[in-house]
């Protein structure tokens, strides 16, 4: 069975100082043959130097690494934000991997950086690479040959540690590996890390792909409106992606906490509408939209929700583990005052 194509997307905005070490991780995978496609969302920092310098470097590669690179400085279409409209990279001689790096002359946002890769991507397979996170030499060879063995599976992803800005380890996340258990989990939290992440093109783009009326919660609101739309998920039990904390993270911004709220409660709505949700499950959402209106100053709305959320299931309220938890997620965040 040939493998399937794959085309790691990777956006950054000033991504320096971690973006070398994510690129370098991306460069020395297992796997070889893909397109590792860079959209440098307007940076000011020396994040395009940095890329430019890396595909100058690459270019050709050497006899052990064939990668041939390709930079869209010149190109004509970079003059706009749009994605090229031919497939981009030059063709390849060899076995390889094939680095584009496209420069955007103004910031698109990282959803609108992040749709713009999904359309332009023409492969089976995409892998979502984070600037700032890293992931594990083996990670594409492993999460590719899963999906050509499960062709029933459309999104996949991992267990990941978290790193301090130093790259210490702080803590790792297990996370359920077969499709139902990850459904119920999503009302309580988001089990698919970005750079943990690999799905099927089709699906996603059949999807809808990023929505770009999500600014901060883009990639939970692409996982929810697969799963809406019957794709089904499941995730690899070992650590294959290392998701780095630090004080530059759009979730440690507090400007962006109204944002991230209403993001949070469309997609709490959302996530009722897949099928097989359990009860409980759909209890924990129903909470979820509620503590996101509360978040907003929407305490009245906030109350009729959670007496819906009440309604769901009243006998199970009190017994429902991942309502439970939802809550006390809640009440830390309130507490601690960030995002848990």
């Amino acid at each position: 069975m040939p493998a399937l194509s794959l085309t790691v997307l990777m956006t950054v905005r000033n991504g320096m100082p971690y973006l070398e070490e994510a690129v370098r991780c991306i460069l020395s995978q297992t796997r070889r043959d893909f397109t590792f496609l860079i959209l440098d969302n307007a940076s000011t920092d020396g994040t395009s130097a940095f890329l430019d310098a890396t595909a100058a470097t690459l270019d050709g590669g050497p006899p052990e690494f064939p990668l041939r690179a390709k930079t869209g400085r010149n190109a004509e279409q970079d003059r706009s934000i749009l994605p090229p409209a031919d497939p981009p990279g030059p063709p390849r001689v060899k076995p390889g991997c094939v680095l584009v790096v496209r420069h955007l002359p103004a910031d698109a946002g990282r959803t609108g950086a992040l749709r713009m890769g999904l359309d332009a991507a023409d492969t089976d397979l995409v892998a979502v690479m984070d600037a700032d996170d890293r992931c594990r030499p083996e990670r594409l060879e492993r999460q590719s040959n899963f999906l050509a063995a499960h062709p029933e599976t459309d999104l996949l992803g991992s267990d990941v540690e978290y790193l301090d800005a130093s790259g210490q380890v702080l803590a790792r996340d297990r996370f359920p590996t077969q499709h139902d258990a990850l459904r119920d989990t999503l009302p309580l939290r988001n089990p698919f890390a970005n750079s943990a992440c690999m799905f099927r093109t089709v699906a996603a783009q059949a999807a809808g792909g990023y929505d770009l009326s999500f600014p901060y919660a883009q990639d939970l609101a692409l996982w929810t409106a697969m799963l809406r739309r019957g794709s089904r998920a499941a995730s690899i039990g070992d650590v294959l992606a290392d998701i780095r904390v630090h004080a530059g993270q759009a979730t440690q911004d507090a400007a962006l906490a109204g944002a991230r709220a209403w993001d949070d409660y469309r997609i709490a709505e959302s996530m009722l509408k897949i099928p097989g949700l359990s009860t409980a499950a759909r209890q924990a959402a129903t909470a979820r939209a509620a503590c996101a209106l509360f978040r907003m100053g929407k305490r009245g709305d906030a109350a009729k929700t959670a007496l819906r959320a009440l309604r769901e299931a009243p006998s199970l309220c009190f017994r429902n583990p991942l309502l439970l938890r939802r809550i006390g997620m809640e009440l830390r965040r309130r507490v601690l005052g960030k995002l848990i």
